[in-house]
C-alpha cells in the first residue's frame, strides 16, 4: 500500500523517518499481497530491508503497524477534518472533506483493503477492529465535531446523525460499485460534480451555518 510520496529522501529528513515510512509501505503492500495471516513481522523487516529488532523499534506490533498503514492513507489525501481552518465556511469544510473522502474510496489499495478486511475480520477481529477505528471512525468522529460547531444548539449525538449521513451521501452506490469491481475509479469532474449535489442534499436536513 504505497504512499504518494516517494523518491530520494529530502534533506533534512530523519534517517529513523526514513526507515519508518519503508517498513509501512513494506508492510502495506505484503498486508495486500499475501494476507493478514501470512504477513508476519519478520516477512516485513525481510521487505523493507531492515532488521526486525528496527521494525519493533518503529511498530509495538502488527496491529500497531496495521494501524499506522491505515492513518498514513487518510494523510495522503488529507481526509483529517480537524486540520481544517475552522473558520472556513461550512460548505467549503463539506466540499474539501466531500472530495477527499471520494477520491480515497476511489483508490484501488483502499478498495483492496476493505476486501481484505471482510475476507478476515472474522479471523482477525482485533485488527478488523483496528482498521474501522483508524479509518471509519476516524473520519466519522472528525467530521461529526465540526457538524456540532455548525448547527445551533445541535447535541453530539445528532451532529454524528448529520456526519454519518452526509459521508453516506458522498459514498452513494459509488463505493459498493467499486469494492465488486464493477467500474473505474471515478473521474475528478464526476467526483465534484457527486460532492456538490451531496452538499445541497445535506443542507436540506440540517441547518448549517457560519457561527464564527
Amino acid at each position: 500500500m504505497n504512499n504518494k510520496s516517494s523518491g530520494a529522501r529530502p534533506r533534512g529528513r530523519p534517517k529513523s523517518q526514513e526507515k519508518a515510512d519503508a517498513i509501512r509501505t513494506a508492510a502495506g503492500d505484503l498486508f495486500l499481497s499475501d494476507g493478514l495471516a501470512a504477513t508476519s513481522m519478520d516477512s516485513i523487516a525481510e521487505a523493507a530491508g531492515v532488521s526486525k529488532q528496527t521494525v519493533y523499534s518503529h511498530f509495538a506490533s502488527k496491529d500497531d503497524l496495521f494501524r499506522s498503514c491505515v492513518v498514513g492513507k487518510l494523510d495522503d489525501y488529507g481526509l483529517d477534518a480537524s486540520r481544517i481552518d475552522g473558520h472556513t465556511p461550512i460548505t467549503d469544510q463539506l466540499r474539501i472533506i466531500g472530495r477527499a473522502y471520494l477520491t480515497l474510496l476511489s483508490d484501488p489499495d483502499v478498495i483492496a483493503m476493505f476486501r481484505l478486511m471482510i475476507g478476515e475480520a472474522s479471523s482477525f477481529p482485533q485488527i478488523a477492529q483496528v482498521f474501522y477505528d483508524s479509518g471509519p471512525v476516524a473520519t466519522l468522529e472528525a467530521l461529526s465535531a465540526r457538524m456540532r460547531e455548525h448547527i445551533p444548539g445541535v447535541d453530539a449525538g445528532i451532529a454524528r446523525t448529520a456526519a454519518h449521513e452526509y459521508l453516506a451521501l458522498v459514498r452513494s452506490y459509488y463505493f459498493l460499485e467499486l469494492l465488486l469491481g464493477i467500474r473505474d475509479p471515478i473521474d475528478t469532474n464526476e467526483i465534484d460534480e457527486h460532492v456538490e449535489h451531496s452538499i445541497g442534499q445535506i443542507l436540506k436536513l440540517y441547518p448549517l451555518q457560519d457561527l464564527r
